[in-house]
């Protein structure tokens, strides 16, 4: 696997080159880095937050550290710079690093929803852009124009796994819920939810806005199961201008 075979010439290199903006590396004997912290070889369907919470450190150390423009995108084989909480020392950095996973599976048995279902991210609306391709266009989501400072809800029980600032997305919210279900909210105006907060299904996470690449208020929904978009309208509520294609 090429994931395996990069993970295993990373542990054979004595020194590894800096690269431009990450942190500079020292001999991995040495456990030399600066600053503190551990080099990881993305896995195939491996997330950011997945990462995060194995080194405990948040999602935003990892991207402001590495200038990941795509937080909801990370490309298998890519080495990612995970920088030491405070409080660590090296042989704490050490032991994750030497339990990190190996190999992935993707989520196993059928797509089903969370205990209590999905519900509708916004309270009325309308569906304006549909998940699929339609030309030369492929969304991994929904579009659904609203009035600006629409509440945004939680379309189930979860935690917040990134909460920050995207130049293309505006205020962008992620949601990680059981069953290996994820939730994305994109061109928020102003997030309410900060990263690490549990929050109920229904609970407000943002205010629609015009943020990112968009001209009008609307809010991109996409749900995933792993790192796999599904379409939306086969989970979600039925409406009339939400068609399962």
């Amino acid at each position: 696997m090429r994931a395996a075979a990069l993970l295993m010439a990373l542990t054979a290199c004595a020194t590894l080159p800096k690269q431009p903006g990450l942190p500079a590396v020292g001999p991995l004997e040495a456990g030399v880095t600066d600053p503190p912290g551990t080099w990881h070889p993305v896995l195939r369907g491996e997330t950011l937050w997945r990462i995060a919470h194995h080194y405990g450190v948040t999602v935003n150390d990892l991207i402001k550290t590495n200038a990941i423009g795509d937080p909801t995108s990370l490309d298998a084989g890519r080495r990612i710079f995970v920088p030491l909480p405070p409080g660590s020392d090296l042989d704490e950095r050490k032991a994750r690093a030497e339990h990190r996973p190996r190999l992935l599976q993707a989520p196993a048995g059928p797509d089903i929803a969370p205990p209590g279902g999905f519900i509708f991210p916004l309270q009325g609306g309308k569906v304006i852009a549909w998940f699929g391709r339609r030309g030369d266009i492929v969304s991994d989501g929904i579009n659904i124009a609203a009035p600006a400072g629409t509440s945004v809800r939680a379309v189930a029980a979860g935690k917040v796994v990134f909460a920050a600032d995207d130049p293309g997305w505006g205020e962008l919210v992620i949601v990680a819920h059981s069953g290996d279900w994820v939730s994305i909210y994109a061109h928020n105006q102003k997030r309410l939810v900060e990263e690490g907060q549990a929050v109920a299904q229904g609970e407000s996470l943002a205010l629609v806005g015009a943020r990112g690449r968009v001209r009008k208020p609307q809010l991109h929904f996409e749900l995933r199961r792993g790192v796999t978009p599904r379409d939306p309208a086969s989970f979600l509520p039925a409406r009339r201008d939400l068609q399962r294609r």
